[in-house]
Formats: structure tokens, sequence, C-alpha cells
């Protein structure tokens, strides 16, 4: 605006709910003071600014410096924020930034700890942020050389020990590290309790550092730490009063090299140095109904002692179990499985079933399940149940009773033509009575508990082309269902066809068609009532030449008719009438020649008869016409007649010739002559009269100039060419003519297929069909010279191997290329029967392919796979035979062909494999290691690809171990165990490294600890410049094969490109979280020391 009003700035202090409120909204109210004078508005906003008191923040930046270095602090920005840095107690100068959210402060000559201090002022109020403090060294004394002592260098795991700082030169500082100690960090200057765990050598590494710098001390092999000795005496147990007892699960591990067992009370162990040592018990020991058994280790070499572990041995009065059990069900339907369950007394430890009747007929565990029943009737269950004691047998006859499972049989798929109704051949069997016709279409059935019903299939189901029909039984009393069976009806559509509309043409002419078909036609075939012909009958738009009967009666009925589509469904037939005109004649034609030579003096007039007048008149070819029959004013010359009348049909008259005194005469000219496609052709040759000049036309009316000469080289193309020749001397003379037929190559006649047949066996007649309507030949070779005879068929020969029998077409003079059929006739006996399976042995529901090794001269296969699905196959190469039940059965073929059969069987074993017991889901320290084990199976693979049964495992991080056991036939099972991994939450990063460190883990800077997950780790120079970053959060181990170190590490170069960087202390901010979803945040400073 021109001029501008008064800018004036207000405030507003906002509640703390305002922040980041989408809903917090601004008005204002103004007056319109507007004094009438330029376009100004009354008033404008601008510059709008939404905020709150800032968060309590710290600054950032280098905490360690030295004298008369710069360094850079900075906090998080915030829009209208002003930033009051200050320097409390001195120590340095603010050289830029006061005011903004960071500063760079140059530290003066002095030595000591300085306090920077900032406030953050926006209009909600102001903030005064935590103080930090720098430590700004003289960076010009000695560097402190880092040593320590230790309390105990060798202890026993669970040991914790103390560490003493030794170091000189006065460190301010220190940074400890203990691999494989608890805590694994420490920056007190005599750490105390740090506690030793796992056994194992480690290293602890110490840097002390003051204001000139720091120094990294590392003891290799510092704390080592020793194998507790541990023991396992086993689970508690309790046998009979006079048994003994054989110790099993007992154990003892760690430093533990021998042991010895001992007794509460008064018995006595075979050898008390075995694990598995025999205990006798005393009469006073099964009198007070328990004893303690302890199993002592000895005492390891080092500062771990014996370990020590009991368990419980009592006793009982021991029995004879009492057999028996029960079924989940006794009345069950046929092909149903049940599981029975064991409630004897006395504590059997093994049982013996017996289940007369069922699949499997035996087992041997506590509880069988999946006991199944495929035959009708009643069936008896025996159990023998057994302890230490002794057995005892249950039987219990007609137990399990097996009703008869319901039947039903819908019938074979089937096809009908769309409009038909169709009859049902259902059954039903077993414990059926009854039964039901449904359907998921919108047809009817005339009576649908009939098994005979009749079905109208309805507008849906012949749209769809097909639907499905079920038979259901009734619900048999008892236990089984009903059953239910469908078979799928295809409808086929009929077929249709569509000769086209009614024409007309005109005598003498051919007619194009244009039929279609439709449905299930797939073909057609034109027929005529009349004598005319088709260039191709089986072309919807094939092309029809009337003939003389068809002419003379005025028309003919033209008829296309469909193939008879495969199925139900008939042929369709349609005709067309086509009408045939009359042409006009031309009665005569009257020339009156020129009255000289070179005077255009000479008539014409044509007279017409026939047809349909009006007609028109055209005395140069066609290329014009006129409604006058009379012409004049012509010169000398052959003139062509046409005549066309109102129907359009055309007659062409001899030419009219116009001569004059002194004309010449027509040249002599060389005779008519008819070629085939692809022969060679004579030059054309005129013989002049009178010395003239000799020009040959394409036109009759002498328009089209071709060349002069006496001779003339013919047209290639094919069909019927006339040529026209003048002789001119003075004027030109009549024309000659000469006529050049060209005629194209028939096609080659349609053959039969080639075929084989067995010596003896009657053989089919040869046929070929005429494409062009010539003349047929059958040669016996390829170059066609030997002729076996003519005509459209040819009885072969019936010598043993393969013979190849060439046909022609010939029409006029011009034969067709050769087509062949080949016939081959062999001995043929009866087959051999042979096959192969893909595999012998199988698990259950595993499934195999056969393929068929019978002769060659095999036409038919039969198959048997009982107890398999399916039951039986027909094609050459069944495949995916399956088997549900275990068992050895036996599979048939029997090749035929019509000379008879052979039959060949095979034996198919079907097992039903291995039973796995794993060891249970488990849970171990980071750094521990646990066994696995699976047994129940002859061999073993797991996902770590260990065979063995067992194996030792040391995770970094939880992991599934997945086994697969398989038995001697190969069927295989698969458990899996999870070994969960619990750690301590631990990360550290060094204050001090250097690329030159005797310690590998501290040539780079590296994150240390143990459970991280995910992390970012962003390291500043002085100046506030990124020198390196990362968020890799890789897990690897130490170099001192302890766990564990994360991501690349920093080398010391700028962001690891290998461009040098000078010596210095940086700043680093350390974010990320641990396994179990607990965050860390760090930051602090890392001196690199070149």
């Amino acid at each position: 605006c021109s001029p501008q009003g008064t800018w004036t700035a207000f405030s507003i202090l906002l509640p703390a709910s305002a922040n980041n409120n989408d809903s917090v909204k601004i008005g204002f109210n103004w007056t319109n003071n507007d004094d009438g004078v330029g376009t100004d508005p009354s008033v404008a906003i601008d510059d709008i600014t939404l905020s709150t008191i800032p968060p309590l923040d710290t600054a950032t930046g280098l905490l360690t410096v030295c004298v008369t270095d710069t360094s850079s602090y900075t906090l998080p920005s915030n829009i209208g924020s002003v930033y009051n840095w200050t320097l409390p107690g001195g120590g340095g100068s603010i050289i830029s930034g006061q005011g903004t959210d960071s500063i760079a402060i140059i530290w003066g000559g002095t030595a000591g700890s300085f306090v920077v201090s900032v406030d953050e002022v926006n209009c909600s109020g102001t903030i005064s942020h935590e103080d930090i403090t720098v430590v700004v060294g003289s960076c010009s004394g000695p560097v402190p050389i880092a040593s320590f002592l230790v309390s105990d260098t060798l202890v026993c795991e669970g040991t914790c020990i103390s560490f003493a700082d030794s170091s000189t030169e006065l460190p301010t500082s220190w940074a400890w590290l203990f691999a494989g100690g608890t805590p694994s960090t420490s920056s007190d200057q005599n750490p105390a309790s740090i506690c030793y765990n796992i056994p194992g050598t480690y290293q602890v590494m110490l840097t002390a550092t003051n204001g000139n710098g720091s120094n990294d001390t590392t003891m290799l092999s510092l704390i080592v730490v020793d194998t507790a000795a541990s023991a396992n005496a086993g689970v508690d147990s309790t046998i009979c009063n006079n048994g003994t007892y054989t110790i099993t699960g007992a154990s003892i591990s760690g430093s533990a090299s021998s042991l010895v067992w001992t007794t509460s009370g008064s018995g006595t162990f075979d050898d008390s140095s075995l694990i598995g040592a025999v205990y006798t018990p005393s009469d006073p020991d099964t009198a007070a109904g328990c004893v303690v058994l302890t199993l002592t280790t000895n005492d390891p070499a080092g500062p771990c002692g014996s370990a020590s572990d009991a368990m419980n041995l009592c006793f009982t009065s021991c029995t004879v179990p009492v057999a028996s059990f029960a079924a989940t069900s006794t009345l069950i339907c046929q092909g149903s499985c049940i599981n029975f369950n064991d409630s004897s007394s006395s504590s059997p430890t093994s049982w013996a079933w017996s289940f007369s009747g069922a699949t499997p007929d035996t087992s041997n565990v506590q509880n069988p399940t999946n006991i199944c029943y495929n035959t009708a009737g009643t069936f008896s269950v025996t159990l023998i149940a057994t302890n230490g004691n002794g057995s005892d047998d249950s039987t219990m006859t007609a137990y399990i009773t097996i009703d008869t499972v319901a039947t039903v049989s819908a019938g074979t798929d089937d096809t009908i033509c769309a409009g038909s109704a169709y009859t049902l051949s259902g059954s039903i069997g077993g414990s059926a009575a009854s039964s039901e016709w449904t359907t998921t279409g919108d047809g009817l059935f005339d009576d649908s508990s009939l098994v005979a019903a009749t079905y109208t299939p309805g507008s849906t189901d012949i749209s769809s082309g097909s639907i499905n029909l079920f038979l259901t039984t009734d619900d048999p009393a008892g236990p089984c269902g009903s059953a239910v069976d469908s078979i799928l009806l295809t409808i086929d559509a009929v077929a249709s066809v569509n000769a086209g509309v009614d024409d007309t043409i005109c005598a003498g002419n051919t007619y194009p068609l244009a039929g279609s078909i439709g449905g299930s036609a797939s073909s057609s075939e034109w027929t005529t009532a009349g004598d005319g012909s088709f260039d191709d009958s089986t072309l919807l738009a094939a092309t029809y030449t009337p003939g003389s009967s068809d002419i003379s009666g005025g028309s003919v009925l033209l008829i296309l008719t469909s193939d008879d589509p495969s199925g139900p469904c008939i042929a369709a037939m349609d005709s067309v009438s086509l009408v045939i005109t009359t042409l006009p004649v031309i009665d005569s034609v009257v020339a009156v020649d020129a009255s000289a030579c070179g005077v255009s003096d000479g008539t014409i007039d044509i007279y017409v008869s026939s047809g349909t007048p009006p007609y028109q008149y055209s005395i140069d070819g066609g290329s014009s016409f006129f409604s006058n029959g009379s012409f004049s004013g012509l010169s000398t010359g052959s003139y062509p007649i046409s005549v066309i009348d109102t129907n359009g049909c055309a007659v062409i008259g001899g030419p009219a010739v116009i001569t004059a005194s002194g004309a010449p005469t027509a040249p002599t000219t060389g005779t008519d002559t008819s070629y085939c496609v692809g022969h060679a052709m004579a030059d054309l040759t005129a013989t002049s009269g009178s010395g003239g000049i000799i020009t040959w036309y394409s036109d009759a009316g002498l328009t089209i100039i071709l060349d002069t000469g006496s001779t003339l080289t013919p047209d290639t193309a094919t069909g019927t060419t006339i040529y026209y020749v003048t002789e001119t001397t003075g004027c030109e003379g009549l024309a000659a003519t000469v006529t050049i037929i060209i005629s194209a190559l028939p096609a080659a006649p349609v053959a039969g297929t080639d075929s084989m047949y067995c010596e003896g066996n009657p053989m089919a007649i040869l046929t070929a069909i005429s494409g062009s309507g010539g003349s047929i030949t059958w040669y016996s070779d390829t170059s066609l010279n030997t002729v076996l005879g003519t005509g459209t068929s040819l009885a072969p020969g019936t010598s043993l191997g393969s013979t190849i029998y060439y046909v022609t077409e010939t029409v006029g003079s011009c034969e067709s290329v050769a087509n062949t059929v080949v016939i081959t006739i062999d001995t043929c006996p009866a087959p051999t029967a042979n096959f192969s399976p893909s595999s012998l042995m199988i698990c259950t529901n595993g499934c195999i392919n056969f393929n068929d090794l019978s002769s060659s001269n095999t036409t038919s296969w039969l198959w048997s796979f009982p107890g398999a699905i399916p039951l039986s196959d027909t094609t050459q190469n069944p495949g995916s035979i399956c088997y549900a039940v275990a068992g050895t059965y036996i599979v048939t073929l029997v090749a035929s062909n019509s000379n008879g059969s052979d039959t060949t069987t095979t034996s198919i074993v079907v097992s039903v494999g291995p039973v796995l017991i794993v060891s249970k889901d488990t849970t171990i320290m980071l750094g521990e290691s646990v066994d696995l084990s699976a047994s129940g199976a002859d061999t073993y693979l797991w996902n770590t690809l260990a065979t063995s049964s067992s194996i030792g495992v040391s995770p970094q991080t939880t992991s599934t171990y997945i086994v697969t056991g398989f038995d001697s036939m190969g069927c295989a099972a698969t458990d899996s165990i999870v070994v969960r991994l619990q750690f301590n939450n631990v990360v550290f990063i060094p204050t001090v490294f250097s690329p030159g460190s005797g310690n590998l883990d501290n040539t780079m800077l590296y994150v240390f600890g143990s459970g991280i997950a995910a992390l970012e780790l962003v390291i500043y120079d002085r100046w506030g410049e990124i020198v390196f970053e990362t968020a890799e959060v890789t897990q690897s181990l130490r170099f001192d094969g302890q766990c564990c170190r994360y991501g690349i590490g920093w080398d010391g170069t700028h962001k690891n490109s290998g461009k040098a960087i000078n010596s210095a202390v940086f700043a680093y901010i350390l974010k990320g979280s641990f396994q179990d979803g607990t965050e860390f945040n760090k930051q602090g400073n890392i001196t690199l020391i070149k």
C-alpha cells in the first residue's frame, strides 16, 4: 500500500493446551476508519506466531577442550525464540551466535572447569536451560600413564573382585571396560564388586584422562575365571520295598572329575564312585519310607570347591496291575476312528493292546489314538497291563459296534443338447433307504425323490453350459450320516446357421456368398438345388457359378448346412434364393467405312434386344457409355462394342471395323497359346503386310501402347491376356489379336492321414480329395515318374515297412505339387506288460507315479491300485496315486492290443514313519551353551546341517532349531526346539581410542555391549561438523572372542573415507534400544589419539 499505515505489535499468552493443537483459531475484530483518501485498506495482518514456553533442555558440544580452542554449543531451535548465552565463571569469550540457538566460544589461556549457561526467551516466557560444565585443559603437560591393580586374578565363576587405579600424571577421569564382568563398565577411580559369572579368560581396559589427554592400558588374559563343579543327583524316585534302585539321570559337570554317593540310611551301594551306582535299601530304610541319596563331587584344583546334590528315594508296597480301559465311543460308523483310555490300577509300566477288525490292530502306548474300523460288524478289544510285579489282561467281547455306511452314486457325467430333458440313473446302497435330487441351477425335476428322475434344464443352466446335479441319501439311524454324490451335466449349444439374404445377379456372373454359423457348429458346406458349382463349398464366403439350368430357370436355391457337432446336437440348415436375370442381346452392328484414309466420317449403329431396357452403349470397350446406339464422325479402326441394360447386366459384341481406301491390312500374328505358371514363354511376333510400323496395344480401343516392333515379350500374370497389334502406313490399319492364357498350378489334393497297421489286418483305401475338379494321379516316387494309378482312391500295398505314396491333381496341362501319405505295416504280437513306479516304498499320505514300460505295440492299459486313491486308471502313465494307510499293496497292470493282453504286478510298501521325541524348549544366558537331542528315528538332519541325534548350540539371539528324523525307508517327521536367550542390557562406548593401540578392539571406535537391537551414533568435531555417523547394528564377537561389538566402527578418518583427521577431542550422541524394548541415550566426549 502507499502510503503505509502504522504497524502495531500485539502478543497474547496462550495456554499449554494450545501447543500442537489443530483446533486453535485466532480471530480479528476491527473497525473501518478509512479516511477516504487513496485505496489503502484499513487493516493489514502479518507474521502470526503461536508459541508456548520451550521445554527444558541441555546444550550439546565438546565438554573437554584445550586452552585457546574454539568450540560450538547448540540447543534445539524453536521459532520465535531468542537465546541469551553466558559464561558466569569466565574462561572464554562468545565470538559468534549470541541470540541464536548455536554459539562459538574461544577459550582463554587459563585451564579449569567453566560453566556455560543459556536462557531461552519467547512471547510465552523465559526458560533457563541446564548448565553444562566444560573442562579446559592446558594440553601442554604429560598425558596420564594408565595402570591398575586387582584384588584377585584367579577366581571361581560367580565371584566378585575389586580394582585399584595406579595411573600416574594425575588423571582426572577413568573409563574402565570389564570384558565378561558385571557391571561391564565403570567410571570410578577404584571400582569394587566386579563380578564374573561365566568361566573364561578376560581382558580389562582402563583409559585414564587428564586435561592433557588419555592413555589406555589393556591387561591381556588378566582375569581367569575357573569353571565351578556342578552335581545333579537326578529326580526323586519310588521303588518297591523289596527292590534295588539303579540311579539314573545323575550327572556331574564343570570342573568336577570324580564323585561319591552317600546315603542318609543304612543301605549299601555296589560302587559309590559310579554315577549309575546300584543302591540296596536296608530294612530300616524301607521302614522309614524314604532315604536321601547325596552325590558329592571332588574338590577341583584352583579356587572352586566341590559341589553336591541330593535326591529322595522312597519305598512302596508293589502289586500286579488290574487291566481296565474304555473307548471314547463304542458305536461308530464304518470308516471312523476312535481313541482308547487306559484305566488300569497299580501303575502299569507297559501296555499291549489288540483291536480285532481295526487298523492298526495292535498298539503298545498307554492311550492309543486313531484306531480305525473300515468294516461293518461287532469287534472285541483286549488290553494286557504290566508293571514290575506282573501282568493282567482284560478282553471286552463285542465291545465295538460298526454301523454300515450309506452309499450313493449319482451316475456318470453326461452331455445333452440345449432344449432336451435328461433322465438320471442314480443308485443308493448300504444303510441308505431314500434319496433326494437337488440342483445348483434353475432347472426342474419331475420327481426329485426318484433315483431315475427326469431333469429339465432352466435358462440359466443352458446359458452357463453345464450344471451339477446332487443325489443325497437320507440320514440313517445310528452314527452314520447321509451320503452325497454328483454328476456334471454338460449342455451343448444348438448349432445355428445363416445363409444370408435373397439376391439377384446377371446371367453369366458369379455370386459371392456371405453365410455364418454359430452355437456348436464349427464348419459348414454349401450345396445347390441347381447345376452350378462353388469354388470351395466349405467356405462361408464361397463363390457360386450358376449352371445353364440355373440361368434358363431364372433362379436357384443355395443351401448352407453346418457340420454335425460332437455330442447329442444335430446339424443346422438355411438357404438363400438367387434370382438370375437374362443378358441383353446385340442383334446387329452396322459400320460404314470412312471415305478416305485419314478422314473421320465413318458411322456405327448398334441394334439390341432382350435384357431389360433402356440400354447404354459403348464403342470404346466400356470406358464410356451413351444412351444412343448410333455413333458418327469415326476414323478408321476397330471399335469394341459393349451394352448394359437397366439391371446392370452387360454384353460385349465383336469389334466394329471402319476401314478406308488405302489403309493397310492387319499384320500376321502367331497362334494363341496356353502356359502354366512358372513355365517358359515364347515372345509374341507380328509380320508386316505393307512394310509399315508395327504397334502393340493392350486394349481393343488401341489407346494403350505396349511397344513397337515385330516382337513383344508377354506379361507373366496369371489369367487370359489379349494383345492387339496394327500396321501403320499413312494411316493405321485394323488390329490383329494374340491371346495368351497363363493358368495357376492347382493346389495339391487333400490326402488321408498317415496310418499304421499290423501285418494281415484290414487296411483302409487311400483317398484324395480334389480341390479344383482336376484329375488325380498317384505315384510311388518323389520325382513323379512311376504312376501307380489315377482317381480319388488307391489300394495300398501290403509289404512290411513304411511306404510313401505321392498324389497330385492336374487341371488342363498344369499339375500340382504332390501331397504324401505314409503307410506303415508291422508285425504285431500281443504286448508284454511292464512298468516302473517312481518309488517302491513310500510314507503314509505319499503319492507315486507309474511309468508304463510295456512293449510299444500296446494300445490300452488297465491299472489296479487296491488301498489307493484312485483305485484304478486306464491312462498309459498314471500319476498321483496316493496311499493314506500303512501296509503292503499289490499293483496290477493289464497291457492289451488287438492281438491279446499281458499282466504284471509289483508290491508297494507304505510306512507310517518315525515318531520324534525332542528336547523341550529352553532358556539360557548369553554366552552359555545347551545340548539339544532327538530320538525315535534312524537318521537326523538339523537346520544347522548337523546329522547327529544331538547337537550343542550357543546362539547369539533367540533361535529355533528344526530337526527332521528319517526312518530306514526315508519317511520323515519334523519337530522344533526354541532356545530363548536372556541377556543383560549393556551398552558402552570407549572415551579414548587409537588406531595404533595394541588392543585390536581399541584400534577402531566400536559400540560394545549386549542385547542391542537398534542404535544411532553421531560424532561431531569441535566446530559441530559431523565426522562420522552410523545406524548399523550388525552384531559380531570382539577380537577377544567375547560378546559383543556392533556396527562397522569409526577408523578415525573423516566419515571412514581415509581422509586424515588430527588427534582431538570429539563429542558424540548415542541413541538406541535393547531387544526388550528398553531405550538408551548417551552423550559425551571421545579422544582420538594418533
